[in-house]
């Protein structure tokens, strides 16, 4: 995603079990090509509102903890001191080689009796045995062992029969607590299993649709996430939905509560007039590392009533290349997208860490109660991010973490980072990064081809016989045959269009009907400093990115070294004044040594 995500929103409340296969790799689907065995399972492999009543509260609380490995654990709840318990449920869930799990649970050596809610269902099997994950429900408000303030119970008695792999995943208690004002509370439980790499109705979960009031102004509610069967470092996603637009948590399931089960809390944003949200649990597509597969027990979302529940307040900035180094983002510097950032020690999420990535226009935003918290970057982790590019290739100019206030909302909490030209020249020469573009000269004989396939040899204005692409299939006029050409006319029109809205409004500005001839002749000029030759090098940059050739994929890498170039290009005397002359060309050289590299030796196939 890199470039495709929305402007990020996070804060609220959805209440999400989880449970499903734990392992480093399913390594067979149960559910074959056409998803579980219908006689199987227990209906429609999603979520629906509960068949007992749900009391009426103010909000939820929640504890969960992992069941893996041992006989008993402790899990712990919070109640607002003052609220009154209105009621508590408690629900497991795990995988059984003997198809049928386990109903049975001890709850501070007290008996509970579940009712099966979801499952069972074949969802994959290990070593010649099959897995079949159930989910139980059981209310037990009447034994009266939660109460305001902390609670820590024990949770036994609960053994589903596992072969190799041992899936009692985990249980959690979901409290609901009345402290005297309003929010409306809806529920929806199941056994909504799924893996990125299944087929059928295995593969995703079905969102799920809650109606809520439209209100004059933005209201936060409870996002809870309680997830078993995440296996450590398997990513997951949180999608939330409303007309306003989409709201993503990346990868918030982190192991609070032990092995493949836990709870967290995260904060979802209602925004004005908005009549419904709809909640996605997904498993996140990749193998770098592996998605996490995962069973979506319930969601519940905590809905404040108008004027009711804290104000929502904003922390929000940029993630930008800094090319004067000076830590402060100036018109021409250009963005970072794809960057997760992380915000930690939060106040209303439990201490749980929520991760947003910045938008196609480089900023993040999150939306939170008011309280202290902790911005930051982490370039060692977030794998499917820009961040480990950013480790490896990037420096910052200011610090990586803030401490950060709100109420009222904090903006201007920016992260800088330079290319670091010695990584880069040292990657390329490793054959860790390796070249995929088109070189300048490529790239000129492609325009020049074109050119020439429209007849307009005589705007050339060279004298350049035989083609430049060595082992062309051209011939000394290029061959002018369409169907031989790398790009036509039209197509090259549409890549430099696409040039132009990269990042900064210069410097590649194209006359229309005369975008051809500009490229091919900035691409033909001689150079008479390093100023001009990043020019023609970014724009050889560009065109490679646009077109999709990057080292190993790495579209990201290639779009911010093409903003730095600009950037570098952009500088205007006063930042060259203030960074120095000689600093500036040695900025532009650096820059100019490093998209050489980039663009020299890549791919170069023509098309036939």
């Amino acid at each position: 995603m890199s470039l495709s995500f929305k402007k990020l929103i996070i804060a609220g409340a959805v209440l999400a079990l989880l449970a499903g296969c734990s392992r480093q790799s399913p390594l067979d689907a149960g559910s074959g090509e056409l998803g579980p065995r219908g006689s199987d399972k227990d209906g429609s492999e999603a979520l629906a509102p509960p068949a007992i009543a749900i009391s009426p509260g103010s909000g939820l609380a929640h504890g969960g903890v992992s069941l893996v490995g041992v006989e008993a654990a402790e899990l712990t709840v919070t109640v607002p001191a003052g609220a009154q318990v209105r009621q508590v449920l408690l629900y497991w869930a795990g995988g059984s080689i003997a198809v049928d799990g386990d109903d049975a649970i001890e709850l501070d050596g007290v008996a509970v009796a579940g009712e099966l809610i979801g499952g069972p269902t074949w969802f994959y099997s290990l070593l010649g045995a099959n897995y079949h994950f159930s989910a139980y429900r059981a209310d037990v408000t009447r034994l009266g062992l939660v109460g305001p303030g902390t609670t820590t119970l024990t949770v036994s008695g609960f053994d589903f029969p596992t072969g190799a792999a041992d899936e009692n995943n985990g249980a959690s208690l979901l409290v609901v607590w009345d402290d005297g004002t309003s929010a409306g509370i809806q529920l929806r439980d199941g056994l909504d299993l799924a893996y990125f790499g299944f087929a059928g109705v295995l593969n995703n979960t079905v969102p799920q649709v809650f109606a809520v009031t439209p209100a004059d102004s933005d209201r936060l509610a409870q996002l809870v996430l309680m997830a078993a069967s995440v296996g450590q470092d398997r990513p997951t996603r949180v999608v939330v939905t409303t007309t306003a637009g989409v709201q993503v948590f990346e990868n918030p399931m982190g192991g609070a509560d032990g092995s493949h089960w836990e709870s967290i809390e995260l904060p979802v944003l209602i925004p004005a007039g908005v009549a419904s949200v709809t909640a996605e649990l997904v498993s996140t597509p990749g193998y770098t590392p592996r998605g996490a597969s995962l069973g979506w027990v319930g969601a519940a979302l905590v809905e404040p009533a108008a004027g009711q529940g804290p104000a929502p307040w904003t922390i929000s900035g940029t993630v930008f290349v800094d090319a004067d180094q000076d830590g402060t983002r100036d018109e021409s510097e250009t963005i970072l997208p794809n960057t997760a950032v992380d915000l930690a020690a939060a106040v209303g999420t439990n201490g749980i860490t929520i991760t947003a990535l910045t938008g196609p226009d480089g900023r993040y935003q999150f939306s939170v109660p008011a309280g202290s918290y902790v911005v930051r970057i982490d370039t060692a982790a977030h794998p499917a991010s820009f961040n480990p590019d950013l480790g490896a290739y990037f420096e910052a100019t200011g610090p990586l973490e803030r401490a950060v206030t709100v109420g009222p909302s904090a903006g201007g909490n920016d992260f800088g980072f330079k290319p670091n030209d010695t990584w880069l020249l040292a990657a390329i020469d490793s054959g860790q990064l390796v070249p995929e573009g088109l070189t300048q000269a490529m790239w000129r004989q492609v325009f020049r081809c074109a050119l020439l396939a429209e007849n307009r040899a005589g705007e050339l204005e060279d004298e350049v016989e035989g083609a430049l692409w060595r082992g062309g299939y051209y011939g000394d006029d290029c061959g002018v045959v369409t169907e031989r050409l790398f790009y036509d006319a039209v197509a090259l029109r549409q890549l430099l269009t696409a040039v132009t809205e990269l990042h900064l409004p210069e410097p590649f500005v194209f006359d229309e009907g005369q975008e051809l001839i500009r490229a091919y002749k900035l691409l033909s000029l001689l150079p008479r400093n390093d100023e001009e030759a990043l020019l023609q090098e970014t724009l050889v940059t560009e065109l490679n990115y646009v077109t999709g050739r990057a080292p190993a994929g790495q579209l990201d890498l290639i779009y911010s070294l093409a903003g730095w170039a600009e950037s570098l290009l952009a500088s205007s005397e006063n930042d060259a004044v203030a960074t120095a002359d000689k600093d500036r060309n040695a900025d532009l050289r650096r820059a100019l040594t490093v998209l050489e590299a980039l663009n020299t030796g890549g791919g170069g196939g023509v098309d036939e």
